[in-house]
C-alpha cells in the first residue's frame, strides 16, 4: 500500500539567508588561459583523467592530480541547479536567478547570471532546462563577459 504522491517541491528545503563572504584564490596557471579564451568569446575547460572540469583548474581536488589540456566547452549546457539573489539594503535591485550550468562537454558545473530571471515566479521547472552562454559584444576578459539565456 503507498501513500499520497508527494509534490515535486516536498523533495527540496528554502532557505532564506544572507551571505557575506570574503574570497581568495591562489594564482592557478590556467587562469591566464582562461581569461585570454573569455576575451575571445570561448570557453574552455581542462582534462583530467577522463573527465572536463568547468572553469579550468590545474589541480583537481578530486582526483588529487595536475591537469594541463584546455578543451572546448560549451556554449550550451543544461542547468544543474539554481539560486534565487534578493538584493536588499541599500540595493533596490529586482531578484534574479544564478544558476549552475553543466556546459555541453563537461562533467562539472559553473555559476552565472542568468537573464531575464526577475520575472521568473517558479525557477525550480528550471532545472534540466538547456541554457546557452552569451557573451558581450566586447568582451574584456573576465568572468562577468557572459551570462546564460534559457534555450527551447
Amino acid at each position: 500500500m503507498t501513500g499520497p504522491a508527494k509534490k515535486p517541491d516536498e523533495d527540496f528545503i528554502f532557505v532564506d539567508g544572507h551571505w557575506s563572504l570574503r574570497q581568495s584564490y591562489r594564482a592557478d596557471p590556467l587562469l591566464a588561459p582562461f581569461f585570454a579564451a573569455l576575451k575571445e568569446k570561448r570557453l574552455v575547460g581542462v582534462r583530467n583523467r577522463g573527465r572536463v572540469l568547468f572553469p579550468p583548474r590545474h589541480f583537481a581536488e578530486e582526483s588529487f592530480t595536475t591537469s594541463s589540456d584546455l578543451v572546448p566547452v560549451g556554449p550550451g549546457g543544461v542547468i544543474r541547479t539554481l539560486t534565487r539573489i534578493v538584493p536588499g539594503g541599500t540595493n533596490p535591485a529586482p531578484p534574479y536567478l544564478v544558476v549552475y550550468v553543466q556546459l555541453d562537454g563537461a562533467d562539472s558545473a559553473a555559476a552565472g547570471r542568468l537573464e531575464g530571471s526577475g520575472a521568473i515566479a517558479d525557477p525550480l521547472p528550471l532545472i534540466g532546462r538547456r541554457a546557452e552562454a552569451v557573451f558581450k559584444d566586447e568582451p574584456s576578459g573576465a568572468w562577468s563577459d557572459f551570462w546564460f539565456e534559457l534555450k527551447g
